[in-house]
């Protein structure tokens, strides 16, 4: 991957990121600007990003399915762990302090222990059920990527006929609501692997970015993702509709997820041409995208927090600043953590997968066993 276009790709990741936490700090208090309402969209452009950098990744570093599975594990757990003790911790805080400060629908604080379970391991959102991990409504998208993960992995790593069977059972227990927005996903995946994509010239390219840009303001302009959500609801019903929880944008994310993909082609493409000049801001650019991540999950439980901890009363924007600005910075302490223990946690399940006893357990033979047969091809 050219470092230009990388580089771009961790700026994109960035105000992503900041895009989520603006939009959920705007129900505490709204400065007003396009910039607090574009929550889900976001989302969509993390997905298409994922997608493509997860492709990226396959084809030049985790070119086995155990490095995969390891680099995977350890970058989803040494953050969704932390955030939802997080969670826990700051929602049984902010109760304790100022309930009030906390929506009745971020009040999810029943049936805990299968809240708990289910963000673990990332069954919040199967079929038709949706699982609030308690105050922490951001959650839902990595119970959506995680297992499309787990979809490229049987796609990409498995062969033969086991790969079929295995994609289409997982593909039955994700249910429709997963389903409907991994081709958003997998977009990213094929403008990654697409060979004649590579093949456009720059004055193509050029007008491809001019378009996307364009077309992109006017989705914004036009609210187009409310738009989607109309002709959803109005082809499924009222009742339908709601059961699909956070894929009813769905029409309107395929849009988008279209126009995004768009830009990013043509910004692979110019990249050395028009953002050279990112390279001299390499080191912060790598820094602070580092805590993306960490700010996704831990946003919301600690505006919830501090804006139990700091209002009293209606908000003002000298609160508002106060609370978003306790958000980010202990975002930036704990995500310190975070990501020292990523590579930690790599090593460590590299370790367990690459172990002898590993493969005896999904082998299903005991040492003995695998000695008799070794013996017998010696014969």
């Amino acid at each position: 991957m050219k470092i230009e276009f990388s580089l771009y790709l961790d700026i994109i990741r960035l105000f992503a990121s900041l895009l989520v936490v603006l939009y959920h700090s705007a129900n505490i208090y709204d400065p007003g600007g396009f910039l607090f309402t574009l929550g889900h969209e976001a989302v969509v452009i993390f997905f298409v990003l994922s997608g493509y950098v997860i492709a990226y990744i396959s084809d030049t570093k985790e070119k086995k399915l155990k490095d995969y599975a390891a680099s995977r594990l350890a970058r989803i757990y040494s953050v969704a762990l932390p955030a939802i003790l997080l969670t826990m911790l700051v929602d049984q805080l902010g109760f304790s302090i100022n309930l009030a400060a906390y929506p009745e629908g971020y009040q999810a604080w029943d049936h805990a222990w299968i809240r708990a379970l289910s963000s673990l391991f990332f069954l919040n959102e199967f079929w038709l059920i949706s699982i609030q991990s308690f105050s922490n409504v951001p959650y839902w998208s990595l119970n959506y990527e995680v297992w499309y993960y787990v979809v490229f992995a049987l796609v990409t790593y498995v062969e033969g006929p086991k790969r079929w069977a295995l994609l289409a059972i997982t593909l039955l227990i994700l249910g429709p609501k997963i389903l409907m927005l991994l081709p958003i996903w997998w977009l990213g995946v094929y403008i990654y692997r697409a060979q004649w994509i590579r093949l456009i010239s720059k004055s193509t390219a050029a007008l491809l970015l001019t378009c996307s840009i364009l077309a992109l303001s006017l989705f914004i302009v036009f609210d187009l993702s409310q738009q989607g959500w109309d002709l959803l609801k109005g082809a499924l019903g009222a009742d339908r509709h709601e059961l699909l929880a956070f894929s009813r944008h769905t029409l309107s994310d395929y849009l988008l997820a279209t126009l995004v993909a768009t830009h990013f082609v043509a910004i692979n493409i110019l990249a050395p041409d028009l953002l050279g000049g990112l390279k001299r801001f390499q080191r912060p650019i790598r820094y602070f995208s580092s805590f993306t991540f960490a700010g996704y999950l831990f946003h919301q439980p600690l505006l919830l927090f501090f804006k139990a901890l700091f209002l009293e009363g209606s908000a003002d924007l000298q609160t508002y600043l106060l609370i978003l600005g306790s958000t980010l910075i202990t975002i930036w302490l704990l995500g310190r953590y975070t990501e020292s223990q990523q590579p930690v946690l790599k090593k460590a399940l590299k370790r367990l997968l690459y172990s002898q006893a590993w493969d005896r357990l999904f082998r299903l033979q005991s040492p003995a066993k695998e000695l008799s047969t070794s013996d017998e091809r010696h014969r």
